[in-house]
This record gives C-alpha cells, sequence and structure tokens, in this order.
C-alpha cells in the first residue's frame, strides 16, 4: 500500500485534522515525502540518520488529536514512498531499460529452483 492510499482510508476526524492544518491531504503527503527527500540528501551528505524532524511532526499530529501510532504509521507510509521510488530508479538505473523483464528471468530462475 502506498502513502496516498493510507491517508484515504484515515479516519474522518484524521483527515480533517491533517485538512486544518495542513490544507489538504495533498499537500500534507507532499511535505512528508519532501521531508524525506530532505533526509535523503542529508544522509548522502552525512551518513547519518536524522529522524528528528520526522519525530517533531508526529508529536505535533499526536498533539492535534491523532493518535500517535496512527500518526506514525501515516508519516512512515509517505516516507516509504519516497524510498521505494529511490530504489526503483536505481534498479533501473543497474539493470537498464528491459528492468522488468530481467527481474521476472531472475525469479522464473529462482522459483523454479
Amino acid at each position: 500500500m502506498n502513502g496516498k492510499q493510507r491517508l484515504e482510508r484515515c479516519p474522518q476526524e484524521v483527515k480533517d485534522i491533517i485538512v486544518k492544518n495542513f490544507n489538504s491531504l495533498d499537500d500534507f503527503y507532499g511535505y512528508v515525502y519532501q521531508l524525506s527527500i530532505n533526509q535523503f540528501t542529508n544522509f548522502k551528505a552525512t551518513k547519518q540518520f536524522d529522524s528528528a524532524q520526522f519525530d517533531h511532526l508526529k508529536a505535533f499530529l499526536e498533539n492535534e488529536g491523532i493518535d500517535f501510532m496512527l500518526a506514525d504509521d501515516i508519516v512512515d507510509e509517505i516516507s516509504s514512498d519516497y524510498s521505494e521510488s529511490i530504489a526503483i530508479n536505481y534498479v533501473q538505473q543497474l539493470l537498464g531499460p528491459n528492468w522488468k523483464e530481467k527481474i521476472e528471468d531472475f525469479e522464473k530462475k529462482i522459483n523454479d529452483f
């Protein structure tokens, strides 16, 4: 499941809190996605993971009335969307334009073993 789907599945009261503070679900998604980009860029430069922005956002959402576990789940799901897009791009670079066929061939070999 991706982060946008996770947002859509939230209870209406959670959506209302997000919209109240971030104008729309899409704006919130974009904000968290950008935090993920910033985190990745920072990690490449420093080789250190700093979750302070994510932790602060989750605490803010909890303070606004969203259960911390749910806030954690939403933010992590959106962040994983960015991680998945990076991974797909990397795989495409490594394996070339017919990367999907190569993956299917590899999986077939492994599954036929």
